[in-house]
């Protein structure tokens, strides 16, 4: 992907202000930069190339881990090949 499509943004330092206003939540979230979660996606690849990638669902795919900020934006991805 190309940095048209991913823009990397640092600034971590802003918190929603309805999670900092609450104490409910503003302790478990107060050093927070937002939230991770991985996934398995489904891969188009050769019949030849295919038993590596074949998950327990019987397809290919291929693991990926990605974050999101608080704005649901995309501050990483991870595709380990």
């Amino acid at each position: 992907m190309s940095m048209d499509w991913i823009i990397p943004f640092t600034d971590h330092s802003e918190i929603l202000g309805y999670i900092r206003l609450n104490d409910k939540y503003y302790p478990h979230f107060k050093d927070c930069i937002g939230a991770i979660d991985g996934t398995h996606i489904k891969a188009l690849l050769p019949k030849e190339a295919q038993a590596p990638f074949i998950g327990r669902k019987g397809m290919p795919t291929k693991n990926i881990l990605v974050a999101c900020d608080f704005d649901m934006c995309f501050t990483l991805y991870c595709l380990d090949y």
